[in-house]
């Protein structure tokens, strides 16, 4: 049934049938409009954002944690070029996220009107659809189908463009239903029988077969499935640093993360394989380390939702398009029609990559328990995996800590461990915490960054304060951007530049944001002042002055110069 009502208010009614429960923003004369109506909107909460960049992140963060567009963002004309690494990221790393952005009057487009933005030109590079509303009537349609389409598929960003006069005149209008935001429930792409049937051969037929989970097992939902493929045939099961979780490295089948700081018995594991399926993988060279140059004793059945990702790096000797979660169970079934029930089980190559678990842990252990003076990257992640429950969430930025993070910090179920994979966005992992912990308020929720990192997103505090966000911020403090730091020594003769900083006292900037924080500068206080940061139930920053001469751990390599 129609209503008259302003294009604002059907947007806003709009979202509030789509199951928005967060709406994540900046105001300016352009989206003046929706923002007035969202003021009376009673289930959607309002956020204002210190930047719209760390907004947008908010908003990953968010929907990374529900698996599902429940945060959206809200923004005018002239934020579109400052938001586009949030669409770039979420583009890359498979996060639903439609986005809406007000718009100049239609009549002023082109004319030099204030803060009159390219919208679409600039955001269809980073996004799966953008959409401009031409007619007043289309805004409920337009926003239905940035919902559908950000969770159809691959999920990922999606853009409406909304102007001022749409948003302001009053139309007659129907506001969909429930029900047509999202496709029906069990709705998941199959793979091609002959295709899943020529993996299953394949498979059988290997000597050393391995499986490798990338993030995409986690969007599906498939971690259970991966897990049960896995024992039902003993055999290895690596995961990428996106796909952390997806298995536990306690699980006997686990041999870790592969990727240039994964673990190094994964690496020799998927060296030695002789049939990897790969699920859900993109092969990126910071993902899978080998430069895209494929080992040559493998053969590869990979898996994706996505088309463009079959063969675009490696090519298969078997492609399958189709959900994880759906072409694991497919496989599956097919493996136990062969009544194969734990065919590697005992053999030379069960044998073998234990062999190379139980020599990688051992090396790996004593690192982690470094006792010396000086804070070591080891020591602190591990402390901190120590003092998290395994359902807590860890969000990690770029640079070393990433590395670190991805390292050591052992993901023990899905969705707890959190990386800006695919883009890389310097800066991310304090605002993507954030709209974690507005998402998933009952557990702990830690953001580590760089020094160098903060420096992006530290503005933040002042939402977190406001809105009582508590997250625990941990900053790598070594002066530096060290990866950067680091390679420049190796590979540059110490030519530095663009690489040494000059740092506040995080913890005074903390204070003067109305957040609390400690300093940590010896490795003893690591456990304690994380603990009190989490007992206090605020934004805490943790200083954490760590030894800048520790290199971070690398067991394969991106830079054509190594």
């Amino acid at each position: 049934m129609s209503e008259l009502m302003t294009g604002a208010q059907a947007f806003v009614k709009t979202l509030e049938a789509a199951g928005t429960e967060v709406a994540i923003g900046y105001i300016g004369h352009t989206n003046m409009e929706l923002a007035d109506a969202l003021y009376d909107s009673t289930s959607i909460r309002s956020i204002l954002c210190r930047t719209e960049l760390t907004g947008s992140f908010m908003v990953d963060g968010y929907n990374r944690i529900k698996r599902a567009p429940k945060a959206v963002g809200i923004w005018h004309g002239p934020a579109t070029p400052q938001i586009l690494g949030g669409l770039a990221g979420t583009l890359s790393d498979s996060v639903p996220n439609p986005t809406f952005i007000g718009s100049v009057i239609s009549d002023h487009r082109d004319k030099g009107a204030l803060q009159d933005t390219p919208i679409a030109e600039l955001c269809k590079t980073f996004s799966k659809s953008t959409f401009r509303i031409d007619d007043g009537k289309r805004i409920p349609e337009a926003v239905q189908k940035a919902f559908k389409l950000s969770t159809t598929g691959r999920p990922g960003p999606t853009v409406v463009e909304i102007p001022f006069d749409m948003a302001v005149n009053k139309y007659e209008v129907e506001i969909p239903s429930a029900e047509n935001f999202y496709e029906p429930t069990g709705t998941r792409l199959a793979g091609d029988a002959a295709q899943v049937e020529r993996a299953v051969k394949l498979l059988l037929s290997a000597k050393r077969p391995a499986l490798l989970a990338g993030g995409g097992v986690l969007v599906s939902g498939a971690h259970v499935e991966l897990q049960q493929l896995a024992e039902y045939l003993q055999i290895p099961v690596a995961t990428s640093a996106m796909g952390k979780g997806a298995i536990s490295p306690r699980h006997d089948l686990s041999v870790g993360n592969v990727g240039v700081t994964g673990w190094k018995c994964a690496k020799e594991t998927l060296d030695e394989a002789d049939v990897v399926v790969c699920i859900g993988f993109r092969f990126a060279e910071f993902g899978y380390a080998q430069q895209f140059s494929l080992k040559p004793n493998w053969k590869l059945v990979h898996i994706d939702i996505d088309p463009a990702e079959i063969n675009r790096a490696y090519a298969a000797d078997v492609g399958i398009i189709g959900d994880a979660k759906t072409v694991i169970e497919q496989i599956t079934a097919l493996v136990k029609a062969a009544k194969a029930k734990e065919k590697f089980a005992g053999t030379a190559w069960f044998q073998r990559f234990h062999e190379l678990k139980v020599q990688w842990l051992k090396e790996y252990d004593e690192k982690c328990q470094d006792d010396s003076n000086n804070i070591s990257p080891y020591r602190l992640v591990r402390d901190i995996r120590n003092v998290l429950a395994d359902d807590d969430i860890m969000f990690v930025d770029v640079g070393n800590n990433e590395c670190w993070g991805v390292h050591v910090f052992d993901t023990h179920l899905p969705g707890t461990f959190h990386m800006p994979g695919g883009f890389g966005h310097l800066g991310w992992s304090f605002g993507a915490a954030l709209g974690a912990k507005l998402a998933s308020p009952d557990k702990t929720v830690v953001s580590i960054t760089g020094d160098g990192g903060f420096h992006f997103s530290f503005h933040e505090l002042a939402t977190a304060v406001k809105e009582n966000i508590p997250v625990v911020v941990v900053v790598f403090n070594d002066g530096f951007l060290n990866t950067n730091k680091q390679v420049q020594d190796l590979l540059f003769d110490k030519r530095r530049i663009f690489t040494e900083l000059n740092n506040p006292d995080f913890v005074k900037l903390a204070e003067s944001f109305g957040a609390a924080g400690l300093h940590v500068n010896k490795p003893e206080d690591i456990k304690p002042a994380l603990e009190q940061a989490i007992a206090s139930k605020r934004p805490f920053v943790l200083d954490v002055k760590i030894d800048d001469a520790v290199w971070f751990p690398a067991t394969g390599h991106w830079s054509p110069r190594w």
